[in-house]
């Protein structure tokens, strides 16, 4: 088990080894005994042979919370490609529940609503996910005469209950690794406090209530984008089932490589589009995230279209977001200190002077120097360097984090040579250009619009723009330098 958990860590990570370990040991060692019976059982019906990782991803599976973290490490280009392929099991596969039972189950569900609207479900096809089932049925509105296929996901039985256990052992988990630290020669990161700031997140994965609004919200949003199609509520969801209209797709990643050049580039540029673009350049006073994208939750429509699933997990970007986020890619551009830590602030995040998170923003804008590019990957690499210095994350900002990480690891799958970066800034020229005969007209300083950055800091970045690219090519042995302003 000890070897499985090594290979599902980044290599820049490995310092963390012992301490991960020990916590997956400890958060086993406390789970239900129901839950240790089903891990051992499914233990001894493995092959001998199968492999650390292989093994662990069986467990992964049993346990909704560690079924999650594995979705999320599917797509990490990190790991070798045989670790990210066994992740990649947990992204969907086949209902392990007998098929009377998940029959039964959906009866169960639903009531009087499968007599009410002649809801025929299809068990044999069902599939799994973290903490339902999702079953295939067809139904008739009352009063009309077609059929029409819909998708139940059905909440697995006992599942609340076992994820709130979890979520309490994880708590536990977070206090050990908060005393540990020091024993592994770790910086001090506040675990307690970042676990708890998800915890409230992850629960309502099993609120199909909450899911249901979340799912209306989403239809709403996309139901005009011709590059995106939601799956629209059906009306016999409830509690504990939620009913949708069928999305005809495969999975996003499915077969990819047997797909022309052109049309897995065209693919990643509708999703990079869908999934970030859409959400931080808007006009609205606040923007829906979706907030577990891994490819399993994708679908490659026959229209062209992408089709997103699953919306129990979602964040939300106010205005006041957007802003902050633009700032410290605004500041990284112009090498201003002063900018990055001014939108770091806004996000909710503390940067003391002289702390060691003051010291990795001084390196990540030595890195812009260098020749990085501000962008997406540079933004990920400033939030991980901040939680290894004991920044603690809101609740959003760190769902909005797994957010990025997880779609840039899909899109690397779709097209290794589509760039996140390059189409965030294609949609901010794009926004300023559209936007320009409006902003000249007005107090520069304004930022209500759907690139939420005032002119004055847009004419900044062009002005230095020559002294930055100077920076760059500076001669051998030159010292960076940067803006504290």
């Amino acid at each position: 088990m000890a070897e499985g958990v090594a290979e599902l860590i980044p290599s820049e990570y490995r310092s963390y080894e012992p301490a991960i370990a020990e916590a997956l040991a400890y958060f086993l060692a406390r789970l239900h005994p129901s839950a240790q019976q089903t891990i051992q059982r499914s233990f001894r019906d493995l092959d001998s042979s199968v492999s650390a990782t292989a093994a662990l991803v069986t467990v992964m599976r049993h346990c909704p919370t560690l079924h999650k973290l594995g979705q999320v490490l599917a797509r990490d280009r990190r790991l070798a490609p045989e670790v990210r392929a066994h992740l990649q099991e947990l992204e969907a596969f086949d209902a392990t529940l007998p098929v009377a039972d998940l029959e039964r189950l959906v009866r169960e569900s639903l009531g009087d609503a499968v007599a009410e609207y002649d809801i025929v479900p299809t068990p044999e096809r069902a599939l799994e996910a973290s903490v339902a089932y999702v079953v295939p049925a067809t139904w008739i509105r009352p009063g009309a005469g077609r059929r029409e296929r819909a998708m139940l996901k059905i909440l697995k039985p006992g599942l609340k209950e076992q994820l709130r256990s979890e979520l309490d052992t994880l708590s536990g988990v977070a206090k050990l690794l908060d005393n540990r630290c020091e024993h592994y020669a770790l910086a001090p990161i506040e675990f307690h406090e970042t676990f708890e700031a998800v915890r409230a997140l992850l629960e309502e994965e099993s609120d199909f209530e909450s899911e249901l609004r979340n799912l209306e919200e989403a239809w709403a949003v996309y139901r005009a984008n011709s590059n995106v199609q939601v799956p629209r509520p059906l009306p016999f969801s409830n509690e504990r089932c939620l009913a949708m209209r069928f999305v005809p797709g495969v999975k996003i990643t499915q077969s990819i490589e047997e797909l022309p050049r052109a049309q897995r580039r065209a693919l990643a540029v509708r999703l990079g589009k869908a999934m970030l673009c859409d959400a931080l350049f808007s006009a609205k006073d606040t923007t829906i995230v979706h907030g577990d994208p891994h490819a399993g939750n994708l679908l490659r429509c026959s229209d062209g279209r992408i089709g997103i699933l699953d919306w129990s997990l979602v964040g939300r970007l106010e205005r006041s977001d957007r802003e902050a986020l633009l700032l410290v890619l605004v500041g990284a551009a112009s090498l201003s200190s002063r900018k990055v830590r001014d939108g770091l602030a806004l996000l909710g995040l503390r940067i003391e002077p002289g702390s060691a998170a003051s010291e990795v923003v001084s390196e990540s804008l030595s890195m812009v120097v260098r020749g990085r590019r501000p962008g997406v990957g540079w933004l990920l690499g400033v939030f991980d360097a901040l939680l290894k210095a004991g920044v603690v994350f809101p609740a959003q900002l760190a769902m909005l984090r797994k957010n990025l990480f997880t779609i840039k690891g899909v899109l690397a799958d779709i097209d290794p040579g589509y760039s996140l970066e390059r189409e965030f800034a294609k949609q901010a020229a794009y926004w300023f250009a559209r936007e320009w005969p409006r902003r000249v007209r007005r107090w520069p300083f304004a930022r209500d619009y759907a690139l939420p950055i005032a002119t004055t800091d847009i004419v900044e970045v062009y002005a230095k723009l020559p002294l930055t690219l100077a920076r760059w090519i500076r001669k051998p042995g030159q010292s960076p330098a940067v803006d504290g302003r």
